[in-house]
């Protein structure tokens, strides 16, 4: 049998509900992290050549198409030469 102090100490912890209130804890930084991770934007960066090369015309087409279909694509900034 534990000493008296020990067993008060323990009954404390165990009947306080701190066991379950670091559960509930634990379980809604598990729910607000997964959420933030879904909920993030996604966002798609490519290097392509030159402006006028045959890469950034597909790069081009293919960012008109995302925006025609109202997909979430953020417009590529310009490149400086």
């Amino acid at each position: 049998m534990l000493p008296r102090q020990r067993m008060a100490f323990s009954h404390v912890v165990y009947s306080s509900g701190f066991v379950a209130m670091t559960i509930a804890f634990a379980a809604i930084a598990l729910v607000i992290l997964a959420f933030r991770f879904v909920a993030a934007p996604q966002s798609l960066k490519l290097a392509v050549g030159p402006a006028d090369s045959a890469d950034a015309k597909l790069v081009a087409a293919i960012e008109t198409h995302f925006n025609a279909e109202h997909a979430a694509l953020p417009s590529p900034a310009p490149a400086e030469a």
